[in-house]
Order: structure tokens, then sequence, then C-alpha cells
């Protein structure tokens, strides 16, 4: 769970979300989850909203019964028919991609090095 205000901050991504699954609810109060669900309700009404709880594995029968029935990812002659909703995210992160070797050589997707200027206090030169 974020802050209560998180759903204005996520709008987009919400937006687009055919389900939003909470977890971590148990770290907050009841009345701070409450406040949450309707901030994510008026910024995407349509976003089907379940509270999960990893630990205990309460309500995780359910959010498996929506997979199960969600539309198959059929083949439709011979060509995958799915499209992204919007274009990938510009940046990638290595590590995120699972890779554990650290250096420009094992970098993937799309990276630049950042350029610091340098900086002087006082004598030191950083």
């Amino acid at each position: 769970m974020l802050s209560s205000n998180a759903p204005k901050k996520i709008g987009p991504l919400l937006k687009s979300a055919d389900i939003a699954v909470l977890t971590k609810g148990d770290l907050i109060s009841q009345a701070e989850r409450e406040v949450f669900c309707i901030h994510l309700s008026r910024v995407a009404p349509k976003v089907k909203i379940l509270e999960v709880n990893g630990l205990t594995g309460q309500r995780t029968n359910i959010l498996s019964n929506w997979f199960e029935k969600a539309e198959d990812i059929d083949n439709a002659g011979g060509h995958l028919s799915l499209k992204l909703r919007y274009p990938m995210p510009g940046a990638v992160c290595s590590f995120c991609l699972g890779e554990k070797r650290v250096g420009q050589h094992f970098a993937k997707g799309s990276y630049r090095l950042i350029q610091f200027p340098d900086y002087q206090i006082g004598d030191m030169r950083l």
C-alpha cells in the first residue's frame, strides 16, 4: 500500500489497469485502507479492486479465479494478436531483467551514462 494520495500520483497507470491488487494492507488501519480504495475508485472507476494477504493467503483464491476467467491469449492465424496499450518505457534496468553481472558490457536495454559536473567545496574537489 502506498499513501492515500498515491492513486492521484499514478493515475495514468491505474486508468489503463483492469485489476488493482492491494497487498500489505495489514500494515495500515482499516480506515486508511478504505480511504485508499475510495481514492483509487475515484481515479479509476472501472478498475476491479482486490485486497490480498500474501502471508495468510486470504482472498488469493479470488485472484486466481480472476486469472482463470481472463481471456486466453490465443494465436490468431499464426500471429499473436496482442498489442501494448502504451509504448514501453525507454529506460530498462539490467538488474530488473535478471542480470547479475556488473559493467557496461553486461548492460541490457536502453542506457546512457550520467555525466556529473565537477564540484568543489572549499579545498575538496568532488
